[in-house]
């Protein structure tokens, strides 16, 4: 199972999307990750709906900056 976060600051067009895209998370797992992969999805949903982390993911200076705006983002955790 892997999660790849991509920053593009100038933006991805994406069909049937009128405005470009800046973050992107490619999720790869196979079929047993199933339920790792729902509750992934669930995670990068809520961090997305943070009305600050678009400005902070574009905002980060280095590869540990984004991560930690990843890692350290409020949210609900379901154990």
């Amino acid at each position: 199972f892997e999660i790849i976060p991509v920053r593009a600051p100038a933006g991805v067009r994406l069909p049937g999307s009128s405005a470009p895209c800046r973050t992107l998370f490619v999720i790869a797992g196979s079929a047993d990750q199933r339920n790792f992969y729902l509750r992934a999805l669930a995670a990068i949903a809520q961090i997305a709906q943070d009305p600050d982390f678009e400005n902070r993911w574009l905002k980060a200076r280095s590869a540990e900056e984004l991560r930690n705006t990843i890692l350290l983002a409020r949210r609900k955790r379901n154990n």
